[in-house]
């Protein structure tokens, strides 16, 4: 009876994880998208493909000297270390911010939808 108790409260306390990041996301997004927002140029540092296949990449840029970083879920095999994105991040507060565009590098133009 207590493995039961125990698994239920386990079950629960994913899914308030997963939700509070859920929101997380809209709340970023949204904000990104009503608020006042500039671009920058930002410069691909690695690639990580975890053990499931999931790919993401990290993105630098920097605001008024400040360095600041982004993970983005990579949904494009041809992106390289080293390669330029722009990047949309909110004037008051520069850490919230998104890649506008992977294909900004005329070498990739044609290649994203």
């Amino acid at each position: 009876m207590k493995n039961k108790k125990f698994i239920i409260q386990v079950i629960v306390f994913i899914i308030i994880g997963n939700s509070i990041f859920y929101l997380f996301d809209i709340f970023k997004e949204r904000k990104l998208n009503y608020e006042k927002s500039l671009i920058a140029k930002g410069i691909v540092d690695r690639r990580i493909t975890s053990g499931s296949g999931g790919k993401v990449i990290v993105v630098f840029y920097k605001v008024k000297n400040q360095s600041y970083s982004i993970i983005e879920n990579d949904n494009f095999d041809f992106i390289e270390k080293g390669d330029t994105v722009l990047v949309k991040y909110l004037e008051d507060d520069p850490s919230l911010s998104k890649v506008l565009n992977f294909c900004y590098m005329k070498k990739y133009k044609g290649k994203c939808h």
